[in-house]
């Protein structure tokens, strides 16, 4: 507001100053007064000096100018952000449902995400684009999504023994979780895991693979890939194995037919469905017990618990309770530290343990046999020296048959039925 005091009484005068503060607008002199008088009124109409008077009228002017623009700074941050904060969401929710390819289409901009990268790198890299506020809360719609399949290479292992396919995938696992991206072992993974199923040796739950975070705000698009790659390997071990599953479904039983190839494409769409590990082993597939106990993903409540509480600690502080396999590896290392001609068999009585435990009180001598060998890959051995080994074990553990007897003489005794129940095994 611009006022001439020379034309002005001192009321008036008084009016506009007093509407000027209270409405916060800069005062300014107009530039025909000019002359002391028409000035000295001015001051003298604000019962201040002159010098006063002009260092008000300055400040006045410059403080509600940073205030405007303080606010129209913040105004503006806000802004930013909430467009931010929407954009990030609707990519994230996409992002999420298309585990393979991602394209958002906001106010013309295509923003692509590349083929296997992370939800962090992917909102992290992607370019800024200006929206206004209206258009961020509007949804244009996206484009076509890219289906999963399962990658099946032309590169075969099949070549490579068991021990050979196993070690080649640990490296790439190890190369995983430094570089933390899935996408970039995918393909070689997934061969490998395929010949290791048309082996039938060593079962998907007990190979190495890249971990799934427990927390389902920590997963990203590539631990949903890994989750479904698994799911698909799981039905190949099953079909390869010539387990009878008995699927629910009628679109589901060519999986398991043991006279026709294995369909990847079939299992890629149940892979997809939308149902959780307890619903696909004991709803969709009635597994059993002994099927779940080799499967990756899917496993029951019964089997999951059991894994768990066999491998894995539970509790903290002094509520902390150890892995019930950590005693089972004390009993044998004090074992063969008695009778060092056991040491080439300690694992595979650690194994058998586990086996044991896994299948609980339904699983067979047979059974027990086979998923033994299934977790590291070897030839199972028979049901009679099963029987004896585990019995040695129970004995050893409980301090049984060698109670009375000597370390030395419980050594040199369990080591000759060891070794004659190697021998007749052979």
């Amino acid at each position: 507001m611009t006022i001439d005091p020379s034309t002005m009484t001192t009321e008036e005068l008084n009016e506009y100053m007093d509407r000027a503060f209270e409405d916060e607008i800069p005062v300014q002199v107009s530039a025909g007064v000019s002359s002391f008088d028409n000035l000295d009124k001015f001051v003298q109409s604000l019962g201040v000096t002159e010098n006063d008077a002009l260092l008000a009228q300055k400040h006045f002017s410059e403080e509600r100018a940073l205030r405007m623009a303080a606010q129209a700074n913040e105004n503006a941050r806000l802004t930013a952000e909430a467009v931010a904060t929407v954009e990030r969401i609707k990519r994230k929710e996409k992002l999420l449902k298309s585990p393979t390819a991602f394209s958002a289409e906001i106010t013309g901009n295509a923003v692509p995400l590349l083929h296997g990268s992370t939800l962090t790198h992917a909102l992290d890299t992607q370019p800024c684009i200006e929206v206004s506020p209206s258009a961020a809360l509007v949804e244009k719609p996206s484009s076509s999504e890219a289906p999963y399949s399962f990658p099946i290479s032309m590169d075969s292992f099949d070549c490579l023994v068991v021990g050979n396919l196993v070690a080649r995938m640990t490296r790439l696992v190890v190369d995983c979780k430094a570089h933390g991206d899935y996408m970039l072992i995918r393909d070689e993974y997934c061969s490998l895991a395929v010949a290791l199923n048309r082996e039938g040796l060593m079962a998907p739950a007990f190979r190495p693979a890249p971990i799934i975070p427990k927390l389902k705000e920590r997963r990203t698009a590539t631990n949903m890939m890994l989750h479904r790659d698994s799911l698909v390997i799981d039905c190949h071990w099953l079909h390869c194995r010539c387990e009878n599953v008995y699927p629910r479904d009628d679109e589901h039983k060519p999986l398991f037919d043991i006279a026709a190839p294995f369909q990847f494409e079939l299992a890629a769409s149940f892979a997809c469905k939308v149902w959780s590990k307890l619903h696909r082993a004991d709803e969709a597939f009635v597994l059993t017990t002994w099927q779940q106990c080799q499967m990756r993903t899917m496993k029951g409540v019964d089997v999951s618990d059991r894994l768990v509480a066999a491998k894995n600690s539970s509790g903290r502080g002094e509520y902390r309770v150890r892995p019930k396999i950590v005693s089972v590896k004390r009993a044998m290392r004090e074992w063969c530290n008695r009778d060092k001609r056991l040491i080439p068999l300690r694992q595979c009585y650690e194994d058998l343990w586990l086996a044991r435990e896994l299948l609980g009180t339904s699983g067979s001598m047979t059974e027990i046999a086979l998923l033994g060998g299934f977790i590291t890959g070897v030839r199972p051995s028979n049901e009679r020296t099963v029987r004896g080994k585990l019995k040695r074990l129970d004995e050893h553990m409980t301090g049984g048959k060698y109670g009375g007897m000597s370390v030395a003489s419980a050594g040199a005794c369990s080591g000759a039925s060891e070794i004659t129940a190697g021998l007749q095994a052979t």
